[in-house]
């Protein structure tokens, strides 16, 4: 077995601003190679991290360590780390060759070589028909190709993405996430993405850090968050989760039980085992499912996913059920719970 090699790591690091406290003890080790998507809402810290990693930021307490080496007193220009920012700050009086191949002069690097790094990033991004065009000459995806590819030039051990795709339309979003996935297994550089977006850190991700608070609540492959959330947060904040107590599943120790709505399942009669009695609320067609609103009798509201071919209508009384198996028992948070 092939032994993972740690691009950077993160010990133990505190930040705060102004007496408030946004990064709480973060530990964290990227791999050499991966695609890992930082998550959470706005303000939880995510950002910040990234700061710190590429130099902006420096810890209060804790180390930044890239291959091994700390980095909290190496300035930002000397770290090998690059960062691509929702703004693409390009050069608008230069062609996008010369925007790519700007860094590498200010690098007193050889012509001839210049030319080679230049070609070969430009046709890692699909930009060689561009190269001579004015970035006002290109759409928003190709700037951002630009800013990538100007990145990617110097080859960094590193690259700092900080929701890059934020001020594209979704269509070109959706379009990009592929694009960047793409580009990353190309070059075999190390990626670390920022972003608020659930369904983009699912895409793109090789692994996923859902940061809350300043803290880390669950790290791992996306379709494993997905279907077994470790806390109420993530249930809720990485997709849409339905949660259950009481005599649902014999939880009377302040757990509840979470469950994607694909996996809550309607029935006229009652079934065996679970069944919570509900009246449907509302009925919206989506395409290739309808998406059921229900409440069950003590208030609590739930969602369903079911076919298009489902006779399902507002005022229905049915019954919930579900396979144990497609649900994850976690701890409560608080007194949340409906």
């Amino acid at each position: 077995m092939i032994e993972e090699r740690i691009q950077v790591s993160l010990q133990n690091i505190e930040k705060s601003f102004r007496n408030q406290k946004v990064i709480d003890g973060i530990s964290l080790d990227v791999r050499q190679g991966e695609f890992l998507t930082l998550l959470g809402p706005s303000g939880c810290g995510k950002t910040t991290l990234l700061r710190m990693i590429n130099g902006f930021e420096k810890p209060d307490s804790g180390s930044v360590l890239i291959d091994g080496e700390d980095q909290v007193s190496v300035p930002p220009n000397k770290r090998n780390v690059n960062t691509v920012f929702q703004s693409y700050a390009l050069f608008p009086h230069l062609t996008v060759r010369e925007n790519v191949e700007f860094s590498l002069k200010m690098k007193k690097v050889p012509e001839e070589k210049i030319v080679e790094k230049v070609n070969a990033v430009l046709e890692m991004t699909n930009l060689e028909a561009f190269a001579n065009r004015k970035p006002s000459k290109l759409s928003g995806g190709q700037q951002q190709r630009v800013a990538i590819a100007r990145s990617l030039v110097c080859e960094p051990k590193v690259l700092l993405l900080d929701e890059p795709l934020g001020a594209l339309d979704l269509k070109l979003r959706k379009q990009m996430q592929m694009e960047l996935k793409d580009m990353q297994k190309a070059s075999g550089i190390t990626y670390i993405y920022v972003t608020h977006d659930q369904e983009e850190a699912l895409t793109i991700s090789d692994r996923i850090v859902v940061l809350n608070g300043g803290h880390i609540e669950q790290i791992g492959e996306g379709n494993d968050i997905y279907l077994h959330p470790s806390s109420r947060f993530v249930a809720s904040f990485l997709g849409e989760s339905n949660f259950f107590s009481g005599d649902t599943e014999n939880l009377s120790d302040g757990r509840v039980v979470s469950l994607r709505p694909e996996f809550l399942i309607l029935k006229k009669d009652r079934p065996e085992g679970i069944a919570i009695p509900a009246r449907i609320t509302k009925v919206t067609y989506l395409g290739v499912y309808q998406r059921i609103e229900l409440v069950e009798q003590n208030g609590l509201k739930a969602v369903a996913l079911d076919s298009v071919d489902s006779e399902w209508h507002v005022g229905d009384n049915v019954f919930m059920t579900w396979d144990p198996d497609n649900s994850q028992v976690i701890q409560e948070e608080g007194d949340m719970v409906s």
